[in-house]
């Protein structure tokens, strides 16, 4: 009779905290990926602006070339 009360307690007790555990490593670890997403978006957003401040510069230093001031 110990035995079946004791499967029962496990069965009550463990199962419900183990699943809250397994829930809460799910949800940190797709957190995880969402922050990893956002942040290879924030970094292509910035390599897009430095490839425009890059076409300005060039259109500067081409503009005063031709007008003979060099950089």
């Amino acid at each position: 009779m110990d035995y079946v009360l004791i499967s029962i307690l496990i069965v009550l007790v463990w199962w419900p905290i183990l699943g809250v555990a397994a829930y809460y490593l799910y949800n940190r670890e797709r957190g995880s990926v969402q922050a990893i997403t956002q942040m290879k978006d924030e970094i292509t957003a910035v390599k897009a602006e430095v490839v425009e401040s890059n076409k300005h510069y060039t259109e500067i230093k081409n503009t005063l070339a031709f007008k003979g001031i060099k950089m």
